[in-house]
């Protein structure tokens, strides 16, 4: 039975090839500072952001750029079908950089 089968039969999620057990997702924390502190917000619009998830992963709210790019948008990179591929601001990112673990 693969890691997918074990996974099932114990009522566990799979990440990466890893079995968890199910929780409902969570954003816990913000990696960087608040969209407002970087001025990368308005009243209308959304605001870039990378948060810390309760099962040690990332998320990334951005803009959705997916169609503009394409499915592989450099020879080595690949968007699945469940992917999407979203733009954020440099400022974001250099804002993230003192909060991303080294391991």
């Amino acid at each position: 039975m693969g890691v997918i089968g074990v996974c099932q039969k114990y009522g566990l999620g799979r990440v990466s090839g890893v079995c968890y057990p199910e929780v409902p997702m969570k954003a816990i924390s913000r990696l960087g500072k608040a969209p407002t502190e970087r001025g990368d917000t308005t009243s209308t619009t959304g605001s870039p952001d990378i948060l810390a998830l309760n099962d040690g992963a990332f998320a990334v709210i951005g803009v959705d750029i997916t169609e503009e790019l394409g499915p592989n948008p450099l020879e080595d990179a690949r968007c699945a079908s469940n992917e999407r591929i979203v733009r954020i601001t440099r400022a974001t990112l250099i804002s993230a950089k003192k909060d991303i673990p080294d391991e």
